[in-house]
């Protein structure tokens, strides 16, 4: 039996429908360099003033910068705030 997440992608490549609609994957969203929104997490990996890392569905997304603070944590979103430096996204990193 497929598993259900293949057949959605399926479905989702063949009518074109846009990821996000789906929340299978994660969506980061930049402001500036001041602020980064991940929708679709599942859950704080570690967090420091420096590196805030989430899991995701296939891996890990990790925030870098200084004076890091998380300002919203949600279910599936959390916005970050502070001096952002990068975002690194890793497969396969459990989450």
């Amino acid at each position: 039996m497929k598993d259900p997440r293949d057949v959605l992608i399926s479905v989702q490549s063949g009518l074109d429908i846009p990821t996000e609609a789906t929340a299978l994957e994660p969506i980061v969203t930049l402001s500036g360099m001041r602020e980064a929104a991940i929708d679709f997490h599942e859950g704080l990996l570690a967090f420091s003033d420096t590196e805030v890392s989430v899991g995701v569905r296939d891996g890990a997304i990790a925030i870098f910068g200084n004076a890091l603070r998380i300002v919203l944590m949600k279910r599936s979103r959390i916005v970050i705030r502070g001096e952002i430096d990068g975002v690194r996204m890793e497969r396969g990193v459990p989450g």
